[in-house]
């Protein structure tokens, strides 16, 4: 699995990069950007720019690519490029994207050392995903309690999930 890049995209956003700003900056979203980061990145901005205030949203990918197209948001964080459909509706909308990749983000396994289950293939691994529990072989032969592997569930399904796969 690749790491995937994880973008802001920008639509009149260059105010918010002048030297004095004053005034809203709203920033709509990928949760994975604006859980954490986007917070953090506010407030150092508002450090040297106090007179700054900033509205997010952190609600999903399709929402801050959605609020650049509907003109809702002068900032848009994505977790995943920009789909064909979503590129065709701005443009009939006269918008155009200004991406700007700020980190990539990863998936990982974690097992915790106490489980039986000591190799899995790449294949297996594909097949655990927050929705679905593994409990085909080799863990048909294994007793009951340690047979079974579930993926943690996010707080919604997210089209950054297909990362998983």
């Amino acid at each position: 699995m690749k790491p995937n890049p994880i973008h802001l995209f920008a639509f009149a956003a260059t105010a918010a990069l002048s030297p004095a700003f004053a005034g809203k900056i709203v920033i709509k979203g990928s949760d994975t950007l604006g859980a954490k980061f986007v917070p953090q990145l506010a407030e150092a901005f508002k450090a040297k720019q106090p007179d700054a205030t900033f509205e997010i949203a952190a609600e999903g990918s399709a929402t801050g690519i959605a609020a650049i197209i509907d003109g809702t948001a002068q900032i848009g964080m994505s977790s995943r490029k920009v789909e064909p459909t979503e590129e065709s509706l701005a443009k009939t909308k006269g918008v155009s994207f200004k991406e700007t990749t700020v980190a990539h983000d990863g998936i990982a396994v974690i097992v915790n050392e106490k489980s039986p289950v000591k190799k899995l293939t790449k294949k297996q691994v594909e097949q655990v995903s927050p929705a679905t529990s593994l409990t085909g072989a080799p863990w048909a032969e294994r007793p009951a309690r340690s047979r079974s592997i579930r993926g943690t569930p996010r707080r919604a399904p997210t089209r950054t999930s297909k990362g998983w796969r």
